[in-house]
């Protein structure tokens, strides 16, 4: 079907060009081009060869159109109409595990806000021992809680706010209370990248 109407596109624009050809030689029988325009045998000759060029394509495409079938299905897509299995089981997976990131991402919230709201230096670090032992356990970064949201959470409650341009750790940050931030940090960067932390951890 596709090559029947491409040959009879191909035949009206043929039949178009060499109508042109001929108005023209009518109308303009020495302007027809700048090397065929010497004298009116010439141009008539260019009419003629345009005219058996194009009745020779015409030829050749009604020839390739008639003898050559279309399969109309090399050129369709098939389209599943159901998701097959694996892709209900992976979708499933994926569901699974957007829920535990919620429910992790929720339980370290709980956790940070504790620390947060810690009024004195053994809330803080026992605090801080809970969040390293929630990385440790779930070898991995709560969703969508970046580093750089540690660190600036957790330095807004170490320093105190009084202006200075060197920050003043608060009373109830202790010694104790720092060693167990730093812990936190490496914890988080171990978590973040197991494989740096273990080239780290070999020198």
């Amino acid at each position: 079907m596709m090559k029947s109407v491409l040959v009879i596109i191909t035949a009206v624009w043929m039949i178009g060009l060499v109508s042109a050809l001929q108005l023209g030689h009518s109308k303009f029988p020495n302007f027809i081009s700048p090397r065929t325009a010497h004298s009116s045998s010439s141009s008539k000759l260019f009419c003629n060869n345009n005219f058996k060029k194009c009745a020779a394509i015409l030829t050749t495409l009604t020839l390739i159109s008639t003898s050559v079938p279309l399969d109309a299905s090399a050129y369709t897509q098939t389209f599943l109409k159901e998701p097959t299995n694996a892709f209900n089981e992976e979708a499933a997976r994926t569901k699974d595990q957007k829920s535990i990131s919620i429910k992790k991402r929720a339980q370290w919230d709980k956790l940070f806000t504790t620390f947060e709201d810690s009024k004195d230096s053994d809330t803080l670090e026992s605090s801080l021992k809970a969040m390293i032992g929630f990385l440790k356990e779930s070898d991995d970064i709560p969703t969508g809680f970046t580093k750089k949201e540690l660190v600036k959470r957790c330095r807004a409650r170490k320093n105190m706010d009084i202006g200075k341009r060197k920050p003043v750790p608060r009373p109830e940050w202790t010694t104790k209370v720092e060693v167990q931030y730093q812990a936190l940090i490496q914890q988080y960067n171990k978590n973040l990248n197991p494989a740096n932390a273990q080239n780290a951890a070999q020198f």
